[in-house]
């Protein structure tokens, strides 16, 4: 699915490989089947696999937000972008149990020995955590992360990266989840769009880094926003 969702593999092909792989697991007799696997089996009899093969994903990704689309800075001007905003995300993970238990949370007891460990650390000198009487019982460490990842002729002299952003739950990732299930992609952009800021006006980074401050300073409050991040209110329709 991951490589028909990148547009790597068609959908007649995924349904065909998908439907071997039901039968040579019921010709083993496992007596195990794989419930998604099924489904994209049974897409091999549609008069159109390509329908069934989205249905699909969207059904799979239906607990997961939508990408926002934000105007920022470029070196090409103002223009749309979309992000992943964390706040989202972590809002629609605490809304599904399973997903919240396989990539934020897996296992609560691990949060007062967490902060008993960190409380005395200096990066916490401080910190506001310290003035909230439930710090050890509520609060979760996630973890930001930048780095270049080559995204266009991969291994080839001609390669190109872009600077990729994710964030993480720690618990989860110290628990040795799968990464792939615990880090969330926000943003990415090429180097060679990124404006540089010009006196008071931010640049692109400044933009985006204002960006991520409200939306995690949202996930500390535990409140849905009221503003988008540069403080004007959200219209609510009735």
């Amino acid at each position: 699915m991951e490589e028909f969702a990148a547009g790597k593999t068609s959908a007649a092909c995924l349904a065909k490989f998908a439907s071997c792989a039901v039968k040579d697991m019921a010709a083993a007799r496992e007596g195990f089947l794989f419930p998604k696997l099924d489904k994209v089996a049974a897409a091999h009899e549609s008069s159109n696999v390509a329908r069934c093969m989205y249905t699909l994903l969207q059904q799979e990704s239906a607990c997961m937000p939508a990408l926002v689309r934000l105007e920022i800075p470029f070196s090409t001007g103002n223009e749309l972008t979309t992000m992943l905003l964390p706040h989202e995300y972590f809002a629609a993970a605490y809304a599904n149990t399973t997903l919240w238990n396989a990539s934020i949370l897996p296992d609560s007891s691990k949060l007062e020995s967490f902060w008993q460990t960190m409380a005395l650390h200096p990066m916490m000198l401080g910190h506001p955590w310290h003035e909230r009487p439930d710090g050890r019982q509520k609060c979760l460490p996630l973890a930001f992360h930048g780095d270049e990842v080559p995204v266009m002729g991969v291994g080839k002299i001609w390669s190109r990266a872009a600077l990729v952003f994710s964030w993480f739950s720690i618990l989860a990732q110290g628990l040795g989840n799968n990464s792939a299930e615990v880090m969330f992609y926000t943003w990415g952009i090429f180097e060679k769009f990124v404006a540089k800021m010009e006196g008071s006006s931010p640049g692109t980074m400044e933009t985006f880094w204002l960006v991520m401050k409200w939306s995690f300073t949202c996930i500390w409050h535990g409140t849905w926003p009221t503003c988008d991040w540069r403080g004007c209110r959200h219209i609510v329709s009735k």
